[in-house]
């Protein structure tokens, strides 16, 4: 059962590695989660330090149909310390309120330095190449980024889908590979910080 949805062929997921945790390079990374069908419409998206301060919070707006969507931590906020661990997590509100017992979606976001070597193959080689590299080295949340997007601006392209449908399956995701990529999550209200 999912917020009274049965029968899901894929529950909520945040796209993430199975150990829940994933690297950036990224001062203010963009995070995926696929959604089945819902009649939630809302969920509670915050952002915490290794300490459990809260960085960021906000309730968004769950889309109608199921899919994937992205959030990209906002510009409002300080870039994340490189080497210190994050907490982002996304309670699915199954009524108007947030309760105890909704879903809730965590993983664990790391930011990390690139070498010398790393930026000087960052600067050349396309946006598929880019990808490669970042998922090469672990970089998880940058190479799913730049899939997704490409993605949604090459939807056509053979390399390109074979390059999301290997990422996702090297981490056991192959069950929402096909999923459509849906617009970002919006903020519902003025966002915490």
């Amino acid at each position: 059962q999912f917020c009274g949805s049965s029968g899901l062929t894929h529950p909520p997921t945040l796209l993430v590695p199975p150990t829940s945790y994933g690297i950036t390079t990224a001062e203010r990374p963009t995070v995926l989660v696929y959604l089945p069908q819902t009649p939630a419409q809302q969920a509670f998206l915050k952002l915490e330090d290794e300490h459990n301060d809260y960085l960021y919070y906000t309730t968004v707006t769950l889309p109608e149909r199921a899919g994937i969507v992205q959030f990209t931590v906002p510009d409002t906020l300080p870039a994340l310390d490189p080497e210190a661990d994050y907490k982002i997590s996304l309670a699915i509100m199954c009524d108007e309120v947030l309760d105890p017992n909704d879903p809730v979606l965590e993983g664990w976001i790391k930011r990390v330095e690139p070498d010398a070597e790393f930026v000087a193959q960052h600067t050349q080689g396309t946006d598929l190449e880019m990808a490669a590299l970042y998922a090469s080295n672990g970089v998880w949340f940058d190479a799913l980024a730049i899939l997704a997007n490409l993605r949604q601006s090459q939807a056509n392209d053979p390399e390109v889908l074979a390059a999301w449908e290997e990422l996702l399956q090297s981490v056991g995701l192959e069950g929402i590979q096909e999923a459509e990529l849906l617009s970002d999550l919006q903020p519902e209200l003025d966002p915490g910080e």
